[in-house]
């Protein structure tokens, strides 16, 4: 599997988990790896990122929904506008590149409305409108965007050929992808395909949508790393692409250019792909994971890969859950939010971090009664509570937490606007 270590030409080296994961595939320690990655330096004067935090100190509140990528998190709000905070290098929050601090407060994307969903991935974030077209922006090099070109853009552009979309999910790193569910159930996708992760039996990256082979009845689908799944609509799941870890669920190690069956799920309610782990939902409020599982992120308190889902320990009342980068977490029917997993910089939410902490079961994350939703990325998490606001945690490098402070956080912070 290849990977870019260095994500654009001119800048930083890849840091945090990111690093961790090309450091999985060398067959280095990821904590090792985490250890070695650089610090973001700051692309902003003190008194600048000062300014920002002094003038931006309101919740962000009114919103529906969040997605978290890698670096950056994206919420809709009631009036179906995007807010976006987080890292902007490849303009994926819908600022251009070094118009403001990347980690200043969550600010309104431009040129974009009448928005239904959204899905931050690696470097790209996507979105469908209420009419059923997709439009994305940022990171462009494997044709994430689906544009029929190879051109970053800091705003929305739309997606060539596509019919009417119901839902959309932006996967991958710096190689990235997107798949979107269509009106009526087929599942089409574009960018990066080295895996085979477009799920069309070839390994041919594309610049335009291309039809996920046999996929007919999907409600949803999700784009992890280097691999995508989709829930079908009598409740099973099918995946496809990247397999070293057992990410596709269906026994083996062997990636598959084609959708393949993910053995013993037959009432999945939705679906979640990490970097190199998957989770579902149960009908009944369980959830399995399968995959990597270096640190407990499957949550079956082991630390033991999984080719075919494993039950999650203890959680029996899941109303979503979110597979980040090596840690998972989930909203329950209570309110509360727990996570399992690497618990590096605070992004497990209860109070701890070091270098070795993980766990491979889940904890509760502190102060969280009223999530609706919770959303995992690299090294943060985020959950949206019934108030409308979004409270975040974990690593803070590129102010992904969006509170304007630049500094990790263990326990959860608002996120703030301008």
């Amino acid at each position: 599997m290849r990977f870019r270590p260095n994500l654009r030409a001119g800048a930083v080296a890849v840091a945090l988990s990111v690093a961790a994961v090309v450091a999985l595939f060398a067959g280095i320690s990821p904590g090792a790896a985490d250890r070695a990655g650089s610090r973001p330096s700051a692309s902003a004067s003190v008194s600048a990122r000062s300014a920002l935090a002094a003038a931006a100190s309101a919740p962000l509140t009114s919103v529906i929904s969040v997605s978290s990528g890698l670096y950056h998190s994206c919420a809709i709000l009631s009036d179906s506008t995007i807010r976006c905070w987080g890292d902007s290098r490849s303009v994926q929050t819908g600022a251009s590149r070094g118009s403001s601090y990347p980690g200043s407060p969550a600010v309104q994307v431009g040129g974009i409305g009448d928005v239904a969903s959204v899905s931050a991935g690696g470097f790209h974030t996507c979105a469908v409108l209420t009419g059923g077209a997709v439009e994305c922006w940022g990171e462009n090099s494997s044709g994430q965007l689906g544009d029929g070109t190879l051109t970053n853009s800091s705003v929305p552009v739309a997606v060539e050929g596509l019919p009417s979309a119901v839902s959309v999910s932006a996967g991958g790193g710096d190689l990235g992808h997107t798949c979107a569910v269509l009106l009526g159930g087929a599942v089409e996708c574009w960018g990066d395909n080295e895996q085979g992760e477009l799920g069309d039996g070839t390994t041919t990256t594309s610049l335009v949508p291309v039809a996920v082979s046999g996929i007919a009845t999907a409600v949803s689908v999700s784009s992890g790393l280097y691999h995508s799944c989709a829930l079908l609509s009598g409740g099973a799941v099918k995946c496809w692409g990247d397999n070293n870890y057992g990410q596709l669920g269906n026994g083996t190690n062997t990636a598959s250019s084609t959708p393949v069956a993910v053995e013993g799920i037959a009432h999945a309610v939705s679906i979640s792909g990490g970097a190199l782990h998957t989770c579902a939902v149960l009908s009944g409020g369980a959830i399995e994971c399968w995959g990597s599982n270096y640190h407990g992120q499957l949550g079956d308190g082991t630390t033991t890969a999984r080719a075919a889902p494993v039950a999650v320990s203890g959680i029996a009342n899941a109303v979503n859950v979110s597979s980040g980068t090596f840690h998972t977490c989930a909203a329950l029917s209570d309110g509360k939010v727990k996570c399992w997993g690497y618990g590096l910089w605070g992004r497990l939410g209860n109070g701890l971090s070091s270098w070795t902490v993980f766990s491979t079961t889940p904890v509760a994350v502190i102060g969280i009664a009223n999530a609706v939703a919770a959303s995992a990325g690299s090294d943060s998490s985020c959950a949206v509570l019934s108030d409308g606001t979004v409270k975040c945690w974990g690593g803070n490098f590129y102010d992904q937490l969006g509170n304007g402070k630049n500094l990790f956080s263990l326990v959860p912070v608002n996120v703030i606007t301008p």
